[in-house]
């Protein structure tokens, strides 16, 4: 991926905290995985496509704040 990003002129994602297992991960999550983003997209514009994150009981998850 990262000899793609080379070729573009953009760098678009979509972001999902998910650990290994599909669970959520904390929201707090987000504090380090931006930070990444932003240093694989090496200086060019990062485009967020999609962001989510799932409220869904069966996800480890809640619609509660």
């Amino acid at each position: 991926m990262l000899d793609l990003n080379t070729q573009s002129d953009v760098i678009v994602a979509t972001y999902y905290p998910l650990a290994a297992d599909f669970s959520m991960q904390s929201p707090a999550q987000v504090d380090a995985d931006f930070p990444a983003l932003v240093a694989i997209a090496n200086a060019k514009p990062l485009i967020f496509q999609e962001i989510g994150y799932a409220a869904a009981t069966s996800f480890g998850s809640s619609e509660q704040a």
